[in-house]
């Protein structure tokens, strides 16, 4: 492992005076709560937010089903600890073009602005502290693609790097890694004789949602906990791809690729 580039994310306060409007519902051109209802069924990854595209290691993504249940995924630095939600449920209503989302201990309100078969743009007013009762105001606009693949099942079995371009975080190509049902991994080094061995962690875990890739580990004997993020861009047959938009500390962007070949199943 090489090094280790911590993200948080936090709410940009203040919008643009149409989003303002647009949520005060004097626009008539916001979807209706038929459309809405209809539309939003699926899963959702959020792209970008107040305009900008947002980094892969931000990214956050929920299906909505029949019924008001919700199901989401994320895997953040948030306050003081880490957030792991690896399919964690939840639910939602809509009233009017008001979405009112609830996560263990959150309710997050939103204004859906537009809606179609692929996009989804929304304005994120609040979130309330469901145990206290605070409320935080949050004022962000949010885009959202519709993701209508699901990699959780064809990622399972052994992969082996074969090439990667673009700055590195954690390491390079020269890796393996076995993904298991149980939602654990094996990660594997080369030593110079060209042997192979794993790499004990401790909490070595995978999430994969759509097309979302999220790893969290421990070294043992050691309290850090470490986490990488990747979106996945397409597995076909025994050829896997990963990009990933990331942030320097200076602010500076870049993105890199990864390549896999898959080289046995578990």
């Amino acid at each position: 492992m090489k090094k280790m580039y911590h993200f948080v994310l936090a709410a940009t306060i203040g919008a643009a005076a149409v989003l303002t409007t647009s949520c005060n519902g004097n626009n008539p051109n916001v979807p209706s709560q038929k459309e809405i209802e209809t539309k939003i069924i699926g899963k959702w990854k959020r792209v970008a937010i107040n305009g900008e595209e947002e980094l892969t290691n931000h990214r956050q993504i929920c299906t909505y089903e029949t019924g008001g249940k919700a199901v989401y995924s994320e895997s953040v630095f948030r306050g003081n600890h880490w957030v792991w939600s690896n399919h964690q449920e939840g639910s939602y209503t809509i009233d009017g073009n008001t979405l009112s989302a609830k996560i263990p201990n959150h309710e997050i309100v939103s204004k859906i602005n537009s809606i179609n078969d692929n996009t989804m743009d929304k304005y994120v007013l609040k979130s309330i502290d469901t145990e206290t009762g605070s409320t935080s105001e949050v004022n962000t606009s949010q885009k959202l693609m519709k993701v209508s693949v699901d990699y959780s099942r064809d990622i399972l079995g052994m992969w082996q790097g074969v090439e990667m371009v673009g700055d590195e975080t954690y390491g390079d190509a020269n890796t393996r890694i076995e993904y298991r049902v149980d939602g654990t991994y094996i990660y594997y080094k080369k030593d110079d004789a060209g042997i192979w061995h794993s790499d004990v962690n401790e909490m070595a875990e995978w999430n994969v949602d759509g097309d979302w890739l999220a790893f969290r580990w421990r070294h043992p004997g050691s309290e850090e906990e470490n986490y990488e993020w990747w979106d996945i861009e397409y597995i076909r047959g025994d050829e896997m791809k990963w990009s990933a938009l990331r942030e320097k500390g200076d602010g500076s962007r870049f993105t890199t690729t990864f390549t896999w070949a898959r080289i046995g199943e578990n």
